[in-house]
């Protein structure tokens, strides 16, 4: 995870540039990542990351924490996407949000599983309904969203969120590529 120092931290509220390039240069990773998460397209998601970093530089001296920097970003770039699908009357299909966390680098749980499981869940996700599949994506994805932000993207109840995601998860388990990995794949 990136971090940066206090002295930093101040050297960038009071207007530093080499301090603001530090910054961006160690925080921008987060911020693709939850464009990429949440299936934002170009040339939108460009419009949004300098949205985001305009937003941090209008908003650094409200910050106390040098630790908080992250989950503000993560926080301010969903709610700009959460706009901008609003003001476009579009959500990421399910298909763009599971291309592009399929294409990313692998993590180290992805190299534990193997890439014929990751296969086989991907072609045990393409079979669920666009709805699990969005659910599962949003909830799920490397950058889970909380069930308000799922609610507000989805347009269904809050406390409908629990509930579906299990039913979606059991419609994966029981598809006939994640059911041939065995009885205990994926159990802790």
């Amino acid at each position: 995870m990136a971090t940066y120092d206090d002295a930093t931290f101040s050297a960038a509220k009071n207007g530093d540039a080499e301090a603001w390039r530090v910054i961006a240069e160690e925080y921008s990773p987060i911020v693709w990542s939850v464009l990429r998460s949440l299936g934002v397209r170009e040339p939108d998601r460009s419009d949004i990351y300098q949205a985001v970093f305009l937003k941090l530089v209008q908003h650094l001296g409200t910050l106390r924490e040098p630790r908080a920097l992250p989950g503000w970003l993560v926080t301010v770039t969903r709610r700009e996407c959460i706009d901008l699908f609003r003001r476009q009357e579009r959500q990421p299909t399910p298909s763009e949000v599971v291309e592009d966390a399929v294409a990313e680098q692998p993590e180290p749980s992805d190299i534990v599983v193997g890439g014929d499981a990751r296969r086989a869940v991907l072609d045990g996700f393409r079979k669920l309904t666009e709805q699990c599949q969005r659910l599962l994506s949003l909830l799920m994805g490397p950058d889970e969203i909380s069930y308000a932000d799922a609610s507000a993207l989805l347009g269904i109840p809050v406390g409908s969120i629990g509930p579906q995601r299990q039913r979606c998860l059991e419609r994966l388990a029981a598809t006939r590529e994640v059911a041939a990995l065995g009885p205990d794949w994926g159990s802790s």
